[in-house]
């Protein structure tokens, strides 16, 4: 079985405490206010919803064989 994913998809992910530090990180480094991009992505449920794309931006290079992981390994197709 094959499943089509576009990386314009939105994904649900739940961020550790290391990942909540990464994304502030990512956006102050930029120059930018983190609070704002936390209200948008932020569910009720406490899971970020984003573009996979956004995704592999903010987190990609924390991603590496031994990493702090920045969010637990299920990931949800939105």
């Amino acid at each position: 079985m094959s499943v089509r994913f576009n990386v314009n998809d939105q994904v649900k992910i739940k961020l550790t405490e290391h990942g909540t530090q990464v994304f502030n990180k990512f956006y102050k480094e930029l120059g930018l206010d983190p609070s704002p991009y936390i209200e948008m992505y932020l569910q009720r449920d406490g899971r970020f919803k984003m573009q996979m794309h956004e995704v592999m931006h903010v987190f990609g290079p924390e991603l590496t064989n031994g990493c702090k992981i920045p969010f637990e390994t299920e990931i949800e197709f939105a």
